[in-house]
């Protein structure tokens, strides 16, 4: 379990479908049942947005891209992400996030099945870099006043952007740095 404190508010957006009466019975004033109100789709989306560190920057990768696969010795580990291939699965990798104020229990939910909807990340010349996007999951909120929030947040290494290489290439071709030609870029 970590603790990454996100750089903005975390606010969920809840999305339903519903159906109801109004769609079935066309306005008899002596409707027959009035008891039609149902869910038949939902779905909420949790935006991010945290300064760029080698870990955050890393799990979020890993779970866009569906592989994640590390080579090496401590401290020299190298992590290769790749596109999860859609012709064998149609899973996206999935977490659970636990939201809530510090201390605060009756706060506490716990978000099942988020999988990475939009990530982005942008380097500037200064500063570190800045990943955001959102998850989405499929509206299940548990209120969960047991779990423990960590008492300090996760040690973050983060990338600062002065000190990024960038490297291009076309498909099958040798890398090339544009670090000096950018002073912003995000992807």
């Amino acid at each position: 379990t970590k603790l990454y404190e996100p750089k903005e508010p975390i606010l969920l957006g809840l999305s339903q479908t519903r159906e109801d009466d109004a769609d079935v019975i066309k306005g008899h004033e002596f409707a027959v049942s009035n008891e039609l109100d149902v869910i038949v789709a939902q779905d909420i989306t949790m935006p991010f947005s945290f300064n760029g560190s080698l870990s955050v920057i890393g799990w979020l990768l890993s779970f866009a891209l569906g592989t994640d696969v590390v080579a090496g010795v401590s401290p020299n580990f190298t992590h290769t992400h790749k596109v999860a291939n859609a012709c064998t699965t149609d899973q996206l990798p999935s977490t659970t996030a636990y939201l809530g104020l510090t201390g605060d229990t009756a706060s506490y939910y716990k978000v099942k099945g988020l999988c990475v909807n939009e990530l982005r990340i942008a380097m500037e010349t200064a500063g570190p870099l800045r990943v955001s996007g959102s998850f989405i999951s499929d509206g299940t909120l548990t209120a969960n006043a047991a779990f423990a929030f960590p008492t300090t947040s996760s040690h973050a290494d983060y990338v600062m952007g002065n000190t990024s290489v960038l490297e291009i290439a076309d498909f099958g071709g040798a890398l090339a740095a544009y670090t000096t030609k950018f002073r912003k870029f995000e992807f």
